[in-house]
C-alpha cells in the first residue's frame, strides 16, 4: 500500500518536471527565434530607405515624357519586382509570440500593420520561420544592392 501511495505522488511529480524541462527548452528556442527576428528587423532598417530611394527614382523615370532607354526600362522592372517582394515580406512576416516588439521602426508606415498572421506553431517551427524571414530580407537587400542605377536625364 505504501508503494502504491508513493507511486501515486512520484509519477505526477516526474511528469511535471519533464513538462517544465520541455517548456524551458521551448523558451530557449523561442529566444533564439526572436534574436533572429530582431536581426532581420535590423537588416530591414538599412534596406528599406534604399528601397524607398529606388522607388522614388523609378517613379521619376516613369513620369518622364518620351521613350525610355533600355537601362531605364530594366531599372523600372527590377524595382517593381523588389517592391512586390518587399511588400510580401512585410505583410507576411511573423513575430515571435511572448516577446516585446514595440521597438520596431516598421510601425511608422503609412498603412496599418498587423505583424503578419498569427500562427500556432512549435518553437522549432518558429525558429525555422524566423530563419526564412531573415533569409528573405537578406535576399531583398542583395537584389537591391545589385541594381544598376540608370543615368537620369531631365
Amino acid at each position: 500500500m505504501l508503494k502504491r501511495n508513493l507511486l501515486f505522488w512520484i509519477i505526477p511529480l516526474m511528469l511535471m518536471s519533464c513538462a517544465d524541462a520541455s517548456q524551458d527548452e521551448d523558451q530557449a528556442v523561442l529566444k533564439q527565434a526572436n534574436d533572429i527576428h530582431l536581426e532581420a528587423i535590423k537588416i530591414n532598417k538599412t534596406a528599406q530607405p534604399k528601397l524607398e530611394e529606388a522607388i522614388a527614382l523609378k517613379n521619376q523615370i516613369e513620369g518622364q515624357e518620351g521613350e525610355k532607354s533600355m537601362e531605364e526600362e530594366k531599372f523600372i522592372k527590377e524595382v517593381a519586382q523588389l517592391e512586390k517582394s518587399y511588400a510580401y515580406w512585410e505583410e507576411n512576416h511573423v513575430e515571435v509570440p511572448g516577446f516585446d516588439h514595440h521597438d520596431h521602426d516598421h510601425h511608422d508606415h503609412d498603412h496599418d500593420h498587423d505583424h503578419g498572421p498569427g500562427l500556432e506553431v512549435s518553437a522549432e517551427d518558429m525558429l525555422v520561420i524566423q530563419k526564412e524571414f531573415k533569409d528573405s530580407i537578406i535576399m531583398i537587400q542583395k537584389r537591391l544592392e545589385a541594381i544598376t542605377l540608370p543615368t537620369v536625364t531631365q
